[in-house]
């Protein structure tokens, strides 16, 4: 899942991102297992990302995840990604 120089793709981490978004969204509440049984999902309409540096293949990140800005039926949340030298490698919202 990485390119020809060893960079992970930002496809790849948009999955990681959205895995991170679900099970923080299970904590609060708001996660599929409690929403879906209800007819209703949550969605990713826009990403908002700032890369200072891709991760290369076998580096150890660690995400971090929060919801706010509520405004009706839409929300955003944020993202910070930090390297194992606790480096920002970039930080994202998306609008959901």
């Amino acid at each position: 899942e990485a390119n020809v120089k060893g960079k992970i793709r930002p496809n790849v981490i948009f999955h990681h991102l959205e895995d991170v978004a679900y099970e923080n969204a299970e904590t609060y509440g708001f996660g599929y297992s409690q929403i879906y049984p209800r007819g209703l999902a949550w969605f990713v309409l826009k990403y908002h990302i700032k890369f200072n540096s891709l991760p290369k293949a076998w580096d150890t990140i660690s995400i971090k995840t929060w919801p706010c800005e509520n405004k009706g039926i839409l929300c955003r949340r944020e993202f910070e990604i930090y390297s194992d030298k606790k480096d920002a490698i970039f930080i994202a919202s998306f609008f959901m």
